[in-house]
């Protein structure tokens, strides 16, 4: 049994290693003070029961707003699936004006189900509109993110352009000037809620993740080691989760591992603004949704009746370049591929051996999009390191590898 400050420290080194995946932050501080954190993880490790992920595992993050009346809503949506076997993190963000089928509630804005039904509504909302089982959630509460700001001195950004909202009945006041300056905690909450421009939601998505890059950034500079102890309590009352504490440390490690190997891929649900009654709404686009599912949170281990079937690896064919200039590489990757099941159909030298990272050339465009994702994740290769071409109607190759100096000798 777990004590409450126990449960506390590894809630909070959970939420810093997810919230820290989804935007970029704690890579850095990893790469800044890789020993530390490793030495921490360790300690925690020897000290509390375990368990460790067994399957393909998958959480609802929500970040919930402060307003002043009773109908709390979810100001942030976002799905997390950790793959133990891929290493591999795909992350779904869920625009907040999303229209979904919530329980008993009919059509409604997605992040109602919260004030409505709490976390268990909004996670049986969002697993049923996405066709696929949610085990966890955590939930922040908002006023947290105030505090870490402040906690850690106040964040530098530059405020793209003037941000002025009041909505007394939800008290939210938002008033900020543009240009660089040093954001407090109250400040910083205003500018990951502004959505009052034409961009509306996505456009505040987009600030989220610019200011959690401009928190890394300063966190680089902050022990964050020796200020974990006071960091831990102030946040600690600001997070909920029925994530059971002896798996917050294999969480951290795999979320530590993923990002070492470049295994993230994060997407917004598509869909088209509409007006609906004078209420302002996002349509999402159910079948791209379910293609950006099968893609980031099922992977290539889960199929659906309701989706094309996609191609086997023996139907696929590929080329294999060397463009490391390592002698045997390119015959790895044959080998590799071949266990995988693919169909290799040459494998020679690149033009030139100067390529830093591994790359996948997809030769067939939006047609084979799903699985070079599905190749990437199998081989380790970062997706942003797909190049899309358009389809050449002079080949039937699907795609070229071209194998970099970050490939290992042996893998």
């Amino acid at each position: 049994m777990f004590s409450g400050v126990q449960k506390k420290i590894l809630i909070i080194i959970a939420i810093v290693s997810i919230v820290g995946a989804l935007s970029g932050i704690i890579i850095n501080v990893i790469n800044y003070n890789t020993q530390a954190f490793g030495t921490l993880l360790k300690l925690l490790t020897m000290t509390f029961p375990q368990r460790h992920l067994s399957d393909n595992t998958t959480v609802l993050i929500m970040g919930i707003d402060n307003s002043a009346d009773n109908m709390r809503r979810a100001d942030t949506i976002m799905v997390a699936n950790l793959n133990p076997y891929t290493k591999y993190i795909g992350v779904l963000s869920i625009p907040r004006d999303c229209r979904m089928p919530v329980p008993g509630h009919g059509q409604t804005k997605i992040n109602h189900a919260y004030a409505y039904g709490g976390p268990q509504l909004l996670r049986e909302a969002v697993s049923n509109y996405l066709q696929t089982p949610i085990q966890y959630y955590i939930e922040l509460d908002l006023n947290g993110l105030a505090a870490l700001v402040d906690q850690i001195g106040g964040v530098p950004l530059n405020v793209e352009k003037r941000m002025h909202y009041i909505d007394r009945a939800g008290d939210l006041y938002i008033d900020l000037q543009p240009g660089y300056q040093v954001l407090d905690g109250n400040k910083a909450l205003q500018y990951v809620r502004f959505r009052s421009d034409s961009a509306v939601d996505l456009g505040r998505i987009e600030r989220q993740h610019k200011f959690l890059q401009a928190v890394g950034n300063k966190l680089l500079k902050v022990n964050i080691i020796f200020k974990a102890p006071t960091m831990i309590f102030k946040m600690a009352k600001f997070v909920r989760t029925n994530v059971p504490a002896a798996l917050f440390v294999d969480v951290a490690n795999r979320v530590k591992e993923a990002y070492q190997l470049g295994h993230l891929d994060i997407v917004t649900i598509p869909g088209t603004p509409v007006n609906i009654n004078g209420v302002a709404y996002l349509q999402p686009d159910w079948q791209r949704t379910q293609n950006l599912v099968q893609r980031v949170i099922r992977g290539y281990e889960f199929y659906t009746p309701s989706l094309p079937p996609i191609k086997k690896p023996p139907e696929l064919s590929i080329e294999v370049l060397n463009g490391s200039g390592t002698t045997g590489m390119g015959r790895n990757t044959e080998r590799k591929l071949k266990t995988l099941g693919y169909q290799v159909w040459n494998t020679k030298d690149a033009g030139r051996f100067d390529y830093g990272e591994t790359i996948i050339i997809n030769w067939q465009g939006e047609t084979l999009e799903d699985e070079a994702h599905i190749l990437a994740r199998k081989l380790y290769i970062n997706p942003a390191n797909i190049l899309t071409r358009q389809p050449q109607q002079n080949t039937s190759l699907s795609f070229s590898i071209i194998v970099g100096h970050d490939w290992p000798i042996e893998r």
